[in-house]
């Protein structure tokens, strides 16, 4: 158990760069220009926010619990709510993913209707949709990538889901 609990707690800091990269998506999702969203502009990152704040919640309990876990109990109890964390981590990024596509067809069908604003708003909203865009492929490339976060560091390097040229030397 102690070798879980090494990787656990060393992979915390992966966690809260991903709960970051929501933030940053937020923040994006906020500065669109054009009216480029289902529904009112605040209605992506309202709902991206309800589920941030209790997957970060139970985040930050499962790296304390880790810390204070000494029996299969207690193990248990973490790895439920890991499940629970996964499963939420994933609707977030299929949020997100939903509303980026949405806001890319908004934009298609501003362009090609001739409703479009000002050639650098469009610009400048493309440009956020495509970072969002990077941004939310990272997210899911990282939560799929060797089973997800939940298992890294205790799946075998030859079961990647991905093979980068450098990991054949």
């Amino acid at each position: 158990m102690r070798h879980e609990h090494a990787v656990i707690h060393h992979r915390a800091l992966d966690f809260w760069s991903a709960r970051a990269a929501v933030l940053v998506i937020i923040c994006l999702q906020l500065l669109v220009i054009n009216d480029l969203s289902f529904g009112p502009r605040w209605l992506a990152p309202a709902i991206e926010a309800v589920l941030l704040v209790p997957l970060s919640i139970a985040t930050a309990w499962t790296q304390m619990a880790t810390q204070k876990a000494i029996d299969h109990e207690h193990w248990y109890a973490i790895g439920r709510f890991r499940l629970y964390i996964r499963r939420t981590a994933l609707v977030l990024t299929g949020v997100i993913s939903v509303m980026n596509c949405g806001a890319l067809v908004f934009l298609v069908k501003a362009l090609l209707e001739g409703h479009a604003g000002a050639g650098t708003t469009l610009l400048v909203d493309a440009l956020n949709i495509w970072v969002t865009n990077v941004i939310v492929f990272a997210l899911w490339f990282w939560s799929t990538d060797r089973g997800g976060p939940p298992t890294c560091g205790l799946v075998k390097r030859a079961q990647a889901d991905f093979l980068f040229p450098q990991m054949t030397l």
